[in-house]
């Protein structure tokens, strides 16, 4: 499967959390504030996580909806 996600168009920070052989878990913080982890597994699955909820795009992509904050997403930087 492909998926398309809708970032700011600039690089972002990124900082590398975990990198082993099987997994790396990597946190990306963009300029206007969006927080982007994602956690790859050598099985291949990958899990995306925001601190905005997703829209669904007619294209099939999603982007961020910056007027939809996402409670449930915890910042592994800031994780005790």
């Amino acid at each position: 499967m492909k998926a398309k996600i809708n970032t700011p168009k600039e690089m972002p920070q990124m900082t590398v959390l975990e990198q082993t052989s099987t997994r790396i878990h990597t946190r990306f913080e963009f300029s206007n504030g969006f927080i982007m982890v994602t956690d790859m597994t050598s099985n291949g699955d990958i899990e995306v996580s925001s601190n905005y909820n997703w829209i669904v795009e007619s294209d099939g992509s999603i982007s961020p909806n910056y007027d939809s904050k996402n409670l449930d997403f915890i910042d592994p930087i800031h994780e005790n």
